[in-house]
């Protein structure tokens, strides 16, 4: 895992890259700047795009504009294109992180007679076996992402994606029992791009 000061200094890497980006752009960057709508127009015969900015009364206009959210989420108000966006479908997911003394899942929890080291780090699922009249997998994915040592012992962080909350019996069935450090759970909807 990331110390807190690794996650600062990633973070101000990544902040530093963008700033790039933009001033080698020499694009016109207004933060905290709510675009209430967008509207396709014509200035001495170009498009042009005028937008409506919260707080401001009138429209600025731009020759391109690039609209980095989801168009459906986002709240602007689309005039004069006829720009089609197709609706976004989201999955809801619940995320599990685990810290556990299992160095992989157990092979049983798959019903295989496999040494532990036969089991993958990362494991997906897919609903296949739904579409061809099967039951769903318990968890969409299980992956390994760090080993550490607390109290002297070595733990290992998974993640967890499931459509359901895992609670911690389930995970001693994956894991061991006995073998749970730390679990934290996040439920969280992502783009289904299925």
């Amino acid at each position: 895992m990331r110390s807190k000061l690794q996650q600062v200094h990633l973070y101000e890497l990544y902040f530093q890259i963008f700033e790039q980006f933009v001033k080698h752009s020499r694009a016109n960057v207004h933060l905290n700047t709510t675009i209430t709508s967008l509207s396709k127009t014509q200035i001495s015969g170009r498009n042009s795009w005028a937008l409506n900015m919260s707080g401001s009364e009138s429209p600025r206009s731009y020759d391109h504009v690039i609209l980095a959210a989801p168009y459906g989420s986002s709240g602007i108000a689309l005039h004069g294109s006829s720009a089609f966006f197709s609706p976004v479908n989201y999955v809801h997911l619940h995320v599990t992180l685990v810290s556990t003394t299992s160095i992989r899942p157990l092979p049983r929890f798959f019903g295989t007679s496999w040494a532990p080291s036969a089991i993958p780090s990362m494991i997906l699922t897919t609903a296949e076996g739904v579409r061809n009249g099967g039951i769903l997998p318990t968890f969409q994915s299980i992956s390994y992402h760090s080993t550490f040592t607390r109290d002297d012992k070595i733990e290992h962080v998974f993640k967890i994606f499931s459509l359901d909350h895992k609670d911690d019996a389930w995970l001693e069935t994956v894991f061991g029992e006995g073998t749970l450090g730390w679990v934290y759970r996040k439920e969280a909807s992502f783009e289904n791009t299925a």
